[in-house]
């Protein structure tokens, strides 16, 4: 429990280190140039210079400072900062760099006007397993959301529509997550159950939706 919630400091503040940089770059819609992606690269170090003049916090610092240093580095050392000397990536940083790009693929930001589903964002960051992300932590990570997770809007063979609220504990069933119904198969919304399609055999999932391009706001399933 100590730890879970050093792990949680430690990812509220992994990204202290922008706040030094300029405004007009944070916000900058378009792709950065050469010359800009330097400047925004020394986030991570800025962060750590930043972190190293907090007082008090002892060991929580230093693991707060690994995160911010560590959650661009990559699982195989492939990104930013550079290090002189190829070492292990630390449980803390490992974990935040998991955690703060399926944020960013899936927010809509600045720099990202058309964020990912959330199961397409999972299927973009098993590409990248072993490389930039640790497999092991990458495959508990989709173990704990669920191939679809909660929120995500999917169509059924029915041709209902429905909204995730739960993933699948079990592995073996992890891509039958229990669900919301919020159509009919007329397209005509309904307040309808929550079913468990692990135990639903007669509606299985066609494909996952963009909520988003609907109009479709998923978030008042769950008030």
């Amino acid at each position: 429990r100590r730890e879970l919630s050093e792990l949680g400091i430690a990812a509220l503040f992994h990204y202290i280190g922008k706040t030094g940089l300029p405004v007009e770059l944070l916000n900058k819609p378009t792709e950065f140039t050469p010359e800009e992606w330097e400047i925004m690269r020394k986030h991570p170090v800025n962060g750590v210079k930043t972190l190293l003049k907090l007082k008090g916090l002892q060991e929580q610092a230093i693991r707060m400072i690994m995160a911010s240093f560590e959650h661009h580095l990559n699982y195989d050392l492939s990104g930013y900062p550079k290090l002189a000397t190829p070492r292990r990536v630390s449980l803390f940083g490992r974990i935040s760099s998991i955690a703060d790009c399926y944020d960013a693929l899936t927010s809509a930001r600045v720099y990202n006007r058309n964020p990912f589903i959330p199961d397409k964002a999972l299927s973009f960051m098993m590409k990248k397993s072993n490389a930039a992300f640790d497999p092991i932590l990458l495959k508990i990570f989709i173990n704990v959301v669920g191939i679809y997770p909660v929120g995500t809007l999917l169509l059924l063979n029915t041709r209902e529509l429905g909204v995730v609220t739960k993933a699948n504990p079990t592995p073996t069933n992890i891509h039958r997550p229990r669900i919301k119904l919020i159509t009919d198969s007329e397209g005509n919304e309904t307040d309808g159950n929550v079913i468990d399609l692990s135990e639903n055999q007669g509606r299985s999932i066609v494909r996952s939706l963009d909520h988003r391009k609907y109009g479709i706001d998923v978030s008042k399933y769950f008030q």
